[in-house]
């Protein structure tokens, strides 16, 4: 079980299920939305999902590749906390949100193209210059 919590508690919710992706995102758009060097995601099927308190609000982009991104946030402190498959599929969770954090031995580095100098991918891990297909 995976609680995950806004920064101010107003939105609520458990994913039943261990995530199957973990990705580091060194890209812009991720770098500006976290604050941080990066942005990491945990995928887990969307029906896995379980609201437990509060509702989040949803807000949508367009994508540097034409997509569309939704985003899911509090709408009182601001914090986001997933992006939801338009498909429905599956659930990109912001790994700040989990009450506990998560294990990135196995996290999928993208767009590293754009990452920071210094940053430094562990030797092994998996790559992709921009956005996996």
């Amino acid at each position: 079980m995976l609680p995950v919590s806004c920064k101010c508690g107003e939105v609520r919710y458990e994913v039943d299920a261990e995530p199957f992706d973990v990705y580091v995102c060194h890209c812009t758009e991720r770098r500006n939305q976290s604050s941080s060097v990066f942005g990491i995601s945990a995928i887990v099927l969307s029906d896995a999902r379980r609201l437990v308190r509060g509702k989040p609000k949803i807000w949508s982009r367009h994508t540097a590749n034409r997509g569309e991104i939704v985003c899911s946030f509090c709408e009182t402190c601001g914090s986001r906390l997933s992006h939801p498959d338009p498909t429905e599929v599956t659930l990109s969770v912001k790994c700040g949100s989990l009450a506990s954090p998560i294990a990135l031995t196995n996290a999928y580095h993208i767009w590293t193209q754009t990452k920071l100098s210094g940053v430094e991918v562990p030797e092994g891990a998996k790559t992709s210059l921009k956005e996996p297909t």
